[in-house]
């Protein structure tokens, strides 16, 4: 199977980087596991998925893997520096990408449980296969869900 991981990558120190890493050295067993990260990473792709329209980005890869899978926590894709306008973009590109991409898996190793519940529910409508490392986070992540939709 073709794998592209997104995410950070050694040598970027954090806690995210140094998971996605042990999932490749264990994937790339029985796979061909190619990694798109960010500019200070290492990895075969690199670009800047942060901020804005920037996620979007890889959509340019999707199509030649089999899996893509999304590390995702907020503060990797998003830039809170920036305007709120950019915020906004940043959770349409990834409504986006959730509605056209039946390919990808996000595992969601943190999520924003301030934002505005609206647009929470706007980034997350078709997200499929979605991976949490607890069940107590799947839970506090479906209930968020679940109050806009009941």
């Amino acid at each position: 199977m073709r794998i592209l991981l997104i995410s950070t990558f050694p040598p970027r120190e954090c806690g995210i980087a140094t998971y996605v890493y042990q999932s490749y050295l264990k994937l790339k067993k029985n796979n061909k596991v190619d990694i798109l990260t960010f500019e200070d990473c290492d990895g075969k792709y690199k670009t800047e998925l942060k901020g804005g329209f920037n996620i979007l980005k890889i959509l340019k890869y999707a199509f030649y893997y089999d899996k893509l899978i999304l590390n995702y926590e907020p503060f990797i894709y998003y830039d809170f520096k920036k305007s709120l306008v950019n915020r906004i973009f940043t959770r349409f590109s990834f409504f986006f990408l959730f509605l056209f991409l039946k390919n990808i898996e996000i595992i969601i190793h943190e999520f924003n449980r301030n934002s505005n519940k609206i647009m929470f529910n706007f980034q997350w409508f078709f997200a499929r296969n979605l991976i949490f490392h607890t069940k107590a986070n799947k839970d506090e992540f479906n209930n968020l869900l679940s109050r806009l939709n009941s």
